[in-house]
C-alpha cells in the first residue's frame, strides 16, 4: 500500500470519529479511531496535517510512550463545510461525511477521499486569495 493511500484511510477514520463526537471536551486517544495496528503510526501526522490545513482543531495534546491523546478534537467550520461537499464515487454522488462513515468492511477506494481533500483544500485556498 502506498503512503498516500494509507494516509487517506487514516484521514477518513479521523473525520468519521470527529463527525461522531461533534464539538466536545472528550479526550481521544490514537487507538479510538478504530484502525488496524499498521495505521496507528500515521494518526498523529495526519491529525497535524488536518490541523495545519484548518480542518480540525483541539485544545491540547499529550504524548506518552507510543500513544497520542487529543483533548477536545473537533472539526472547524471549514472542516464541517468540507464534510458537506459532494464526492463522486462509483457513479454516485455522496457527501464526504457519508463516504467516511460507511462501514469499514465495504470495499472503498480511499484514493477518492485523498483526491477530494487535495482538490478541495487547493480550491478553498484559491478562493480565499481571490
Amino acid at each position: 500500500m502506498k503512503a498516500l493511500e494509507k494516509n487517506a484511510i487514516v484521514i477518513s477514520a479521523i473525520l468519521a470519529k470527529l463527525l461522531d463526537i461533534g464539538i466536545n471536551t472528550e479526550m481521544v486517544n490514537h487507538v479510538d479511531f478504530k484502525l488496524d495496528e499498521e495505521f496507528l503510526d500515521t494518526v498523529e501526522p495526519c491529525m497535524n496535517w488536518l490541523a495545519n490545513e484548518g480542518i480540525v482543531t483541539w485544545s491540547n495534546t499529550a504524548h506518552t510512550m507510543g500513544s497520542w491523546t487529543w483533548l477536545g478534537p473537533t472539526l472547524t467550520s471549514r472542516g464541517i463545510a468540507i464534510m458537506g461537499a459532494k464526492l463522486e464515487v462509483d457513479g454516485k454522488s455522496v457527501t464526504v461525511a457519508e463516504y467516511v462513515v460507511q462501514p469499514k468492511n465495504q470495499n472503498r477506494d480511499f484514493s477518492a477521499i485523498g483526491d477530494f481533500l487535495g482538490s478541495a483544500i487547493g480550491g478553498f485556498a484559491k478562493s480565499m486569495s481571490s
